[in-house]
């Protein structure tokens, strides 16, 4: 009886640690890229970013044109959307039906979000701009990318100026994201 309830639970382990192809699997290869950032316009002995996160890191650049920059400097959530390029992109790599699906869960998510920044009193922001200038209240600036290599579809930003830098989010983590970002400890 033992020897056959070990088996049982080593084929469910075993189950359980093979990769499914799924509509998850596809969404994550697809909005995740770990690669690291390299800013061609720095030197290789500057580390002034080198406390961002990496995914953070992927999207700044030194400058930019100054007719294309949203200036934020209030606490925001910030949605960026795919332009049509990009649209046109995830088809071709998810497939029409499976990227409808991707779009509806993030219209849904990001409506749930909206929702909870708003009730928090925190600006909700969908830049209409290509480049997003965020200003610390210590007087640091980045200048962010929406239309980096590194986005490939949607993306949620929060930024607080009395932060460090501005940190990308998971919609469907937004509470949490939120209470580890906006408190001050």
């Amino acid at each position: 009886m033992k020897t056959s309830i070990f088996y049982l639970v080593l084929i469910l382990v075993i189950a359980g640690c093979s990769e499914t192809p799924s509509l998850k699997n596809k969404s994550s290869e697809i909005f995740t890229d770990n690669e690291q950032f390299t800013n061609p316009d720095e030197s290789e002995s500057s580390n002034s970013v080198a406390f961002l996160s990496p995914d953070l890191q992927r999207f700044l650049v030194t400058s930019a044109p100054a007719d294309d920059i949203t200036i934020i400097s209030d606490k925001a959530g910030i949605f960026v959307g795919p332009d049509s390029i990009q649209i046109e992109q995830l088809k071709n790599d998810l497939g029409e039906e499976d990227f409808y699906t991707v779009a509806d869960d993030n219209n849904y998510y990001e409506s749930e979000a909206r929702d909870f920044l708003e009730q928090k009193y925190i600006k909700v922001v969908y830049p209409k701009t290509q480049y997003l200038r965020f200003k610390t209240s210590t007087g640091k600036e980045y200048i962010f990318d929406t239309k980096s290599k590194a986005n490939r579809g949607w993306l949620t930003i929060l930024f607080n100026p009395k932060k460090e830098s501005p940190i990308i989010v998971s919609l469907a983590d937004i509470d949490f994201n939120f209470e580890s970002y906006f408190t001050d400890k």
